[in-house]
């Protein structure tokens, strides 16, 4: 919300972690963001988008990701079918 004025906090998730020196750039984009839960791996999100320029990092700026968790119900109606 600092950073990024136009997030939907219940759809997206702001990630930051500067000691990782990792960044979202070109090509990412629907890749996973993992958590473990209980032992077991769980996919919380989906990369969406980060900095434009990644030759041109702020370690700062968080990724952002789509919020798995607001769309399954209809993964789950996906998923049945």
């Amino acid at each position: 919300e600092h950073f990024w004025t136009d997030i939907n906090k219940e759809k997206q998730i702001c990630v930051r972690d500067p000691s990782l020196n990792s960044v979202v750039c070109n090509g990412d984009s629907g890749g996973p963001l993992l958590q473990e839960h209980s032992g077991q791996w769980v996919v919380d999100g989906v990369t969406s988008f980060g900095e434009r320029e990644c030759e041109m990092v702020n370690h700062n700026m968080p990724n952002v990701y789509t919020r798995v968790s607001a769309y399954l119900p209809w993964i789950n109606g996906i998923m049945d079918k």
